[in-house]
């Protein structure tokens, strides 16, 4: 894979209104992402990243962006709302980014959108990372249905 198979790539959500909630990090090259926030009224948001970062993360980005598939022709990329919100992405993409990665916070309040966000896009370093945080919380019903639905052994056990 070259660096210029991964030039500029959008990401969309396709949202039904709210925020866009996202942090402005846009570097030189760059892919937009697209994807969805749940809220009122309907309407797209694009996020410009990396698809330099994407590719090297993630499988699925690399393959999406470099197989002749329609996102690699279009440089767009549908996130769907089942995924997560524009704002969720920009917590995951936080922790992919060399410059940023490491004074990321996996929390409460966005594990479960980077976990969703990680798993879908096989980046498993960061899923195990939000596994690892998860610990740290109360177990519960909906901790229990989620470790079943991403897989998550340990944290299964435990809730």
């Amino acid at each position: 894979m070259s660096a210029t198979s991964f030039d500029d790539v959008i990401m969309e959500f396709e949202s039904v209104g709210g925020d866009a909630g996202s942090a402005d990090v846009r570097p030189k090259k760059r892919a937009k992402l697209v994807g969805s926030d749940h809220a009122n009224e309907r309407e797209a948001h694009e996020r410009s990243v990396s698809s330099v970062v994407l590719g090297i993360a993630s499988p699925v980005f690399k393959a999406m962006l470099s197989a002749g598939m329609e996102e690699s022709r279009s440089r767009r990329i549908k996130v769907s709302r089942d995924i997560g919100t524009a704002r969720q992405f920009d917590d995951f993409y936080s922790c992919l980014l060399p410059a940023t990665a490491w004074t990321v916070s996996i929390h409460q309040e966005n594990v479960d959108g980077i976990l969703a966000f990680s798993d879908y896009y096989q980046v498993i370093p960061l899923k195990l990372e939000c596994d690892r945080a998860l610990r740290d919380f109360l177990p519960s019903v909906e901790r229990l249905v989620q470790a079943h639905k991403y897989g998550l052994s340990d944290q299964y056990k435990r809730c």
